[in-house]
């Protein structure tokens, strides 16, 4: 898929985690491999985002993997100028 999507010229939405796999070592990936951690299919309840952020964090400090830092928010978007009122 990467293939065709370089020879198509479309970016692929994960370039970040694939960078982030591609810079861990040999052991490491086996060591999140062997950790099993897992996302349930479909919408997931806020306990359950809970659940798997906190599995990913302790098999990434078992395994000395340094997790990518969660983006700061962004600016909210500024409010639209109101229409000029009809006088």
């Amino acid at each position: 898929m990467t293939a065709a999507a370089q020879t198509c010229g479309v970016e692929l939405p994960f370039p970040r985690a694939r960078a982030f796999w591609d810079g861990l070592s040999d052991t490491q990936k086996q060591c999140l491999d062997d950790a099993k951690v897992t996302r349930p299919w479909g919408p997931m309840t806020k306990e359950q985002r809970r659940a798997v952020r906190s599995d990913l964090r302790a098999a990434a400090e078992k395994c000395g993997v340094e997790l990518p830092q969660k983006p700061a928010n962004r600016a909210p978007a500024s409010s639209p100028t109101p229409a000029p009122s009809a006088s």
